[in-house]
């Protein structure tokens, strides 16, 4: 085999860079080097009222290798605070990169929600009066709180209105174990009938925030439509609450 003759090479070995730990053990050996200054200095003054062995030549010394330690305390401080706020703008900036990706991913899925919804309207499965319940979903606020959205289209629209109502009834179990329903209008403020109206030709979305009684578990949700008029006609869902989404 080939020999190459050459230089020795030492092994090299690559270690991470840590400029807070770098920082960390400048400053150690700084406060060591500060203790000792300042033992030295006290201990020779100390021994010097009583053994007058203390010059001032060394006095002279040791107050100015303090004062230099001193300088290295404060350069090395404000290399800390240069580092703590570069560390500082790094995970701002990193957590503005992780808001922007939530806001694309957010406005991603409104689109093909968008498509999804012109889709059905325009190109509609078996749909007879039109009327459809698109969608009932639900976002947890906090506690008992939720923000909901109920979606109504109009399949294969032909751009005639379509007029009714809906209505919404939540079933679920209290801290007794019990059954009990409410309507939408019970649990949330945004919702002034029991019956809500609809009227349009395409798609109408109902929204607001639902607030449920301390201690109640929402279990099913039952959504009733009808419309009058010449396409009159009824559609009913029932969705268990732990998967409400599209319909």
């Amino acid at each position: 085999m080939a020999r190459v003759n050459g230089s020795h090479i030492d092994d090299l070995v690559v270690v991470p860079h840590r400029p807070w730990s770098l920082l960390l053990a400048r400053l150690a050996s700084v406060a060591v080097i500060v203790g000792l200054v300042v033992g030295s200095f006290v201990y020779g003054r100390t021994d010097g009222l009583q053994h007058d062995r203390v010059t001032g030549a060394q006095l002279n010394e040791l107050r100015a290798a303090l004062s230099e330690a001193q300088e290295s305390v404060t350069m090395l401080r404000q290399r800390l605070t240069i580092v703590e706020r570069g560390a500082e703008v790094d995970r701002e900036a990193a957590e503005q990169v992780r808001r922007t990706n939530r806001n694309l991913r957010d406005e991603i899925a409104t689109l093909q929600q968008e498509v999804r919804l012109y889709r059905e309207v325009m190109a509609p499965e078996d749909n007879g009066v039109g009327l459809a319940i698109d969608e009932f979903s639900v976002e947890a606020l906090g506690g008992n709180r939720y923000r909901f959205l109920l979606m109504m289209t109009h399949a294969g629209s032909d751009g005639t209105w379509l007029e009714g109502s809906v209505g919404v009834n939540i079933t679920g179990e209290n801290e007794q174990g019990e059954r009990e329903v409410y309507t939408l209008m019970d649990v949330s403020p945004d919702i002034d009938r029991v019956d809500i109206r609809l009227r349009y030709r395409y798609f109408q979305d109902i929204t607001g925030e639902i607030t449920f009684p301390e201690g109640f578990i929402p279990q099913q949700v039952r959504i009733v439509a009808q419309v009058t008029g010449n396409r009159a006609g009824t559609r009913e869902a029932e969705l268990d609450w732990d998967e409400l989404g599209d319909i």
